[in-house]
């Protein structure tokens, strides 16, 4: 993926990917700075409690081994670097949202079943999902999760796991009509040769031709690439945040794993076992929570962006 965006960068006739890869992600940093300030009213991530636990736990580990660090820290370094993080995520999935918006597009007219419609138009609202993050819905459920949630004994938060791989699985199961409508441009292009006005050498046809056909690898990839991504996050965050689907227990945001004095400085080598001290299951869950949220949310408002303005841009 980013490989394929470079290109845009490399090219100089590529000016407008250019400016639309840097708008959105310019847009993708604001949007994401404005939800980390305001994450306590708006979001159920548990980033800052997160931060917290981080700088506790580093703050033990340091000190047993007789090295003082400053108590007060302010997360503002952690929210531009997550900001700056998910502004380069968003100018990578911009053109994979695109493009995927245009195949939805085409594979509307192409398909003639209810069904078909029906699950191509399931497939791009079904990352709605990550308003499951947001604060007031997410107290509203689990208050209703002795009639709703607890029926199933499914804890809430792996439950939004779930949803999000059943989000996944709804893409990928539209992916023969979508991916049979990019190679319909073949089709598409040769009746537009039909009415166009002019002579038209061979070499041009079989160039035009061919570019659909040899560019089909990089398409797929801008399809799969982003749900391999989504999808390797839901994984993240179950592992490393410890969740259980039929418990009803969560991540305890105010515990602090205890860290007793060792020889960490003695040794000549970092041993990866302590960082399991500083990055905890709390840490775990408010990192990976917020990175599966905004992944969500952009494989939901790019397309639908794309979809309602700019549904003919390459055309």
């Amino acid at each position: 993926m980013t490989r394929i965006t470079a290109v845009y960068f490399k090219q100089n006739n590529s000016s407008g990917e250019r400016s639309v890869c840097i708008c959105i992600g310019a847009l993708s940093f604001l949007v994401t700075m404005i939800l980390l300030v305001f994450n306590p009213i708006l979001l159920d991530v548990g980033i800052d409690e997160s931060f917290r636990n981080f700088s506790l736990a580093s703050e033990k580990l340091f000190s047993a081994q007789g090295i003082t660090l400053q108590t007060s820290r302010s997360p503002a370094l952690l929210y531009c670097t997550l900001s700056a993080f998910f502004a380069f995520l968003s100018a990578l999935l911009a053109f994979p949202s695109f493009r995927f918006a245009r195949m939805y597009v085409d594979a509307s007219r192409m398909v003639h079943s209810v069904r078909q419609k029906a699950s191509l138009g399931l497939a791009v609202i079904s990352p709605i999902c990550c308003l499951l993050w947001l604060k007031p819905l997410a107290d509203a459920l689990r208050k209703a999760s002795p009639v709703a949630i607890s029926f199933f004994e499914i804890n809430f938060d792996c439950l939004r796991i779930i949803l999000t791989i059943v989000a996944i699985l709804t893409r990928v199961a539209v992916a023969k009509p979508c991916l049979q409508a990019y190679l319909n441009l073949a089709v598409r292009r040769k009746e537009l040769w039909r009415h166009e006005v002019g002579k038209l050498t061979v070499g041009e046809i079989r160039h035009t031709i061919s570019s659909i056909y040899s560019y089909f690898a990089v398409v797929a990839i801008q399809f799969y690439a982003p749900l391999l991504f989504q999808f390797s996050v839901c994984c993240l965050l179950k592992e490393l945040g410890n969740y259980s689907c039929f418990t009803t227990s969560y991540c305890n945001i105010s515990e602090v794993p205890y860290i007793k004095k060792s020889t960490l400085f003695e040794n000549k080598f970092w041993h990866l076992s302590h960082m399991s001290n500083i990055f905890n299951e709390t840490v775990n869950c408010g990192l990976w929570n917020f990175v599966l949220f905004i992944t969500c949310l952009n494989q939901l408002a790019l397309p639908l962006i794309a979809i309602l303005g700019a549904n003919f841009a390459y055309e």
